[in-house]
């Protein structure tokens, strides 16, 4: 008997499956940021958790984008 995981999709040619730990190499920031954000959106919509470990700067980046997309009660933000 197999269990069924659930995939997200990391970009549009590459899925992850659940629970699946990320190291991302780029060479273009704005494609890795514009990826990033898509992450994050997909993860939303399958109500699923998204890790995101950046600098404060690029983090600032990532929510200015994230806000063109979603609405602001749609995401939490923790920091420690």
């Amino acid at each position: 008997m197999s269990i069924a995981t659930k995939t997200i999709a990391l970009t549009e040619n590459m899925q992850v499956n659940e629970g699946s730990h990320i190291l991302y190499f780029y060479q273009s920031e704005q494609l890795y940021l514009d990826n990033l954000v898509s992450f994050i959106v997909n993860a939303i919509d399958l109500n699923q958790h998204a890790i995101v470990i950046e600098t404060p700067k690029r983090f600032e980046s990532v929510l200015q984008k994230l806000t063109d997309q979603i609405s602001k009660d749609q995401y939490e933000i923790d920091h420690l």
